[in-house]
């Protein structure tokens, strides 16, 4: 039998002795690669409600110790989610990395994985226009933008949340202002280079 790589074809017969079939992990990859209900904003089903995670309660305080190990255990926590991403050019991390979870992606389990195997977030954004106009803070904020921008003006806003400055990038991008996105997963490097474009150009 001979295996193909895993790509989107059809298993056909090369001849009566030989059969040729794709690798199940290759059906699986082409299909989230070619059909359109495996995109993102093609995904319709939401779940009514998420229930809180069932957590176990004793009196053995030994117990509480070994749960809290097993709950914020680092190795488990590095196979999911992987090094930070200020360290992804940092050989000497990745190394460590690999010498202790041989076989794992530094991007952990999260980063490695498609979008269309992550779970829906949360947050829905509505409507921009919609979203502007129902809110009075963002309304005031579009009326200034819009002035500062005729006036050949820059300004500088600053979130908490980088949440946040996911929804404001959407309205950015409807308003078509140019922007630059500075947070924590920039790198040291990348944020003095943004920081002397957006003074300088």
């Amino acid at each position: 039998m001979n295996i193909l790589s895993s790509s989107a074809r059809l298993p056909r017969f090369r001849s009566s002795s030989t059969l040729s079939l794709v690798p199940l992990g290759g059906v699986e990859e082409a299909y989230r690669n070619s059909s359109p209900l495996t995109a993102q904003d093609t995904r319709f089903y939401r779940d009514a409600a998420v229930a809180p995670a069932i957590k176990a309660t004793c009196n053995d305080r030994s117990f509480a110790y070994e749960n809290d190990e097993q709950r914020f255990d680092e190795l488990s926590k590095a196979a999911i989610f992987g090094i930070p991403p200020t360290s992804y050019e940092n050989s000497t991390t990745i190394k460590q990395f690999e010498e202790v979870l041989p076989g794992f992606s530094p991007q952990g389990f999260l980063g490695a994985s498609s979008i269309t195997q992550m779970p829906l977030p949360s947050m829905q954004v509505p409507q921009l226009q919609k979203l502007i106009l129902d809110s009075g803070k963002l309304a005031k904020l579009d009326q200034l933008l819009t002035e500062l921008k005729a006036g050949g003006h820059r300004c500088l806003i600053y979130f908490q949340m980088t949440r946040m400055i996911d929804l404001f990038e959407e309205y950015l991008a409807f308003r078509q202002h140019k922007y630059l996105r500075l947070d924590g997963s920039s790198t040291i490097s990348e944020r003095r280079d943004m920081v002397t474009d957006w003074q300088t150009k």
